[in-house]
C-alpha cells in the first residue's frame, strides 16, 4: 500500500519536543491526515536537507510552532526553523504560527511576519476553529474520534505543567546561584544565575547584569 503524503509540516525548536508531539497526535486525530515532523534532528545530516525541502514542496499547510526558544535566536540567517519558513514562504505555502507558550513576537518576528495568523495552542476553543480550518483547507471529512476534545485539553495541561515546572527549575537555580554570588564566589555563581536567567526569571536577570 503506498504511503499516503504528509500534507502537514511542522516546524519547531528541539526543545519543545514534547509539547509539539502532543499537539500533532491532536492535529492527525482531528483532521485524519499525518504530519511530516523531524523527530531525530536530520538536519544535521547535509544529505538529509534534501528530503525537509522534499516535505515542505509536498505539504500544503505549513505549521511553525512558536514558543519562547524563538525569541532567542541570535542567528536568523543559520537557524534552522527559520530556514525552513523562509523556504516555505518562497514556495508559497499555506503559513500558520501555533503560540506554545503565549511567549510575545520579537522584533524580528514583528517586522519579518507582521500579518502572520497565529493560533494559541493554550486556548482550547481557537483549536478548535483551527482544525475546522485545517479540515476545510485540506478538504477532507470531520473525524468521528470523540477522544480529541480530551487530547486538547491534556496538552494545554501538559504546556501549563510544563510553564510552571520551569518556573521552578528557575527559581532553584537562581536560589544557588545567588547563595555562591553572595559568598562572593562569582566564577561558580556565574553559570548557575545565567541558567536561571535563560529560563527568564527575573532577578537572575537583574544579577547577570551586574555580572557583566
Amino acid at each position: 500500500m503506498k504511503k499516503k503524503n504528509e500534507r502537514i509540516f511542522i516546524s519547531y525548536k528541539r526543545v519543545d519536543k514534547e509539547r509539539v508531539d502532543a499537539l500533532r497526535k491532536d492535529i492527525e486525530q482531528a483532521t485524519g491526515e499525518p504530519c511530516w515532523i523531524d523527530r531525530d534532528g536530520i538536519e544535521s545530516d547535509a544529505q538529509s536537507v534534501e528530503v525537509i525541502m522534499k516535505a515542505i514542496d509536498q505539504c500544503e499547510v505549513f505549521l511553525f510552532m512558536r514558543s519562547k526558544e524563538h525569541n532567542n535566536i541570535t542567528n536568523h540567517s543559520t537557524d534552522w526553523t527559520i530556514r525552513e519558513v523562509n523556504y516555505a514562504l518562497a514556495k508559497r505555502k499555506r503559513i500558520v504560527f501555533i503560540s506554545l507558550d503565549n511567549a510575545p513576537l520579537s522584533d524580528w518576528f514583528e517586522f519579518m511576519f507582521p500579518n502572520q495568523q497565529e493560533i494559541d495552542a493554550l486556548d482550547t476553543t481557537k483549536l478548535e476553529h483551527f482544525y475546522a480550518d485545517l479540515r476545510s483547507w485540506l478538504k477532507v471529512e470531520e473525524t468521528k474520534e470523540k477522544s480529541a476534545p480530551m487530547t486538547r485539553i491534556t496538552m494545554a495541561e501538559e504546556t501549563a505543567r510544563m510553564l510552571e515546572e520551569s518556573k521552578r527549575k528557575a527559581e532553584e537555580v537562581y536560589q544557588k546561584g545567588k547563595e555562591l554570588y553572595d559568598k562572593k564566589k562569582y566564577s561558580r555563581a556565574y553559570p548557575l544565575i545565567l541558567e536561571a536567567a535563560e529560563l527568564n526569571h527575573i532577578d537572575a536577570l537583574f544579577y547577570l547584569g551586574l555580572m557583566y
